[in-house]
């Protein structure tokens, strides 16, 4: 404040001409320091949490939607296979989790780290430990930092050594422009809003460095089979790809790890549109950083990711080329 009132009174004093002319040297002066700065930033190494790529790597990140069920058959899953794999939540307990064995796992809800975690989920979760602990080929697991104290899963590398958990830093950056921002999301200072587990398996995928990152099964087409009780409780059908028969039943929407409150329909549809406008976020970045991201789910909400036109061994070495 003090510098501030400063100025002010030497615009005062001085005259126009002059005082314009050290603002402008002050100015240049200013700008030259910051984009030092910034220059220096990016020449700090990237946090690629461990993940190896080679020039040129493509990965596909497989989400949980109903979709995905198609593009696991033919040609496509041929495709899938041939690339290193992300798979998020749940999918740990389905049969495609044993034949594709994915590479690394993403798990960002709260509930993996909840030690109140209610019912079923408690049981999806112990179950899921019992699956990674007889892995028998190398994956990472990622959480969130604060899930380093206790989570379900924090004593399975001791059981099994092809298990590898790494904690990242989801913290929202404070920074005022989008450039600063990139910035620390090179170094995971802090990364994008992690409103859906896809958020994360795509900030790993392009800071490890992949040059392109096919996503398949990202249906999020929840707001289809919304309902609201007579008693206002948000409910909706919760389909996945690994579901042995069509899942027709309406269920809470949970918004805690209890499983005692339930979202408000003003609530869900704010962590809709803070969901959808990470993903526009994302791929900035991802240009910022050299990738690319392209959405090849059958059906998709996401109108942020160029759309995949043709069937994925169609597209001879990848659409970057």
């Amino acid at each position: 404040m003090i510098k501030d009132y400063f100025e002010k009174f030497s615009a005062f004093l001085v005259p126009h001409g002059l005082y314009k002319m050290f603002s402008s040297r002050k100015e240049k002066l200013e700008t030259a320091k910051f984009n030092k700065f910034m220059e220096k930033q990016k020449k700090r190494p990237i946090k690629r949490f461990g993940i190896a790529t080679a020039e040129g790597e493509e990965c596909v990140i497989l989400g949980n939607g109903p979709s995905l069920k198609n593009s696991l058959s033919g040609e496509t899953l041929e495709f899938i296979r041939n690339k290193k794999k992300f798979c998020v939540n749940e999918s740990i307990l389905s049969e495609e989790f044993l034949t594709l064995k994915p590479d690394y796992v993403v798990l960002m809800d709260p509930y993996y780290w909840s030690k109140n975690t209610g019912e079923p989920y408690k049981t999806y979760y112990l179950k899921d430990n019992e699956v990674l602990s007889k892995v028998d080929w190398k994956i990472k697991v990622f959480l969130p930092k604060p899930a380093s104290e206790w989570n379900f899963f924090i004593d399975i590398p001791e059981k099994n050594k092809n298990v590898e958990i790494v904690y990242i830093n989801t913290q929202l950056s404070q920074q005022p422009s989008e450039e600063l921002k990139f910035i620390e999301y090179r170094q995971n200072l802090s990364m994008p809003r992690v409103q859906n587990v896809l958020v994360a398996c795509l900030y790993l995928a392009i800071n490890a460095g992949f040059k392109t990152s096919y996503i398949f099964g990202a249906d999020h087409s929840w707001c289809n089979t919304l309902h609201v009780t007579e008693d206002n409780k948000l409910c909706y059908i919760n389909s996945h790809f690994y579901d042995k028969e069509e899942v027709t039943t309406h269920q809470p929407l949970y918004r805690n790890p209890e499983c005692t409150e339930t979202w408000t329909i003003g609530d869900f549809f704010e962590a809709l549109s803070y969901k959808f406008k990470t993903y526009d976020e994302l791929e900035k970045y991802s240009k910022y950083m050299g990738s690319k991201i392209v959405n090849a789910s059958e059906v998709s909400y996401i109108d942020a990711f160029e759309r995949l036109a043709k069937k994925p061994a169609e597209v001879a070495g990848g659409l970057h080329e």
